[in-house]
């Protein structure tokens, strides 16, 4: 006569491994603005924070060069943001200087990286 176990007996739950086989995602990257005043802002305060990587993702890179040759402590003043042929020109005031910032529209408006194309500062 042959025994047998019961299933119950002999049958094992497999062990899950819980250390995490891919590292958790990083931080996600701020959402693209899609109007020329929120997108033109975004890139102001990024210069501003010397955030150069947000900076980039907004602008092209003369844009960004121009913008980072010079410093400041503070956000400066929007003033307006006026559209012409395709781009629009928002301004901001500071201390004795004014800056324009250039955008492509249709691409600010979908949300696409590099709509800052030109910045103007006039002291």
């Amino acid at each position: 006569m042959t025994t047998t176990a019961s299933p119950s007996s002999t049958t094992r739950k497999p062990q899950v491994d819980s250390s995490p086989t891919t590292p958790p995602p990083g931080k996600d990257a701020p959402a693209i603005p899609r109007s020329a005043q929120d997108y033109g802002t975004a890139f102001v305060a990024a210069w501003v924070e010397g955030d150069r990587t947000r900076a980039t993702q907004l602008g092209t890179e003369a844009a960004v060069k121009a913008a980072f040759a010079s410093t400041v402590d503070t956000m400066p003043r929007f003033v307006r943001c006026e559209g012409a042929a395709g781009s629009s020109y928002c301004t901001w005031e500071g201390n004795e200087y004014t800056l324009q910032v250039r955008l492509r529209n249709e691409m600010a408006s979908l949300g696409q990286p590099h709509a800052v194309t030109e910045v103007v500062f006039q002291h």
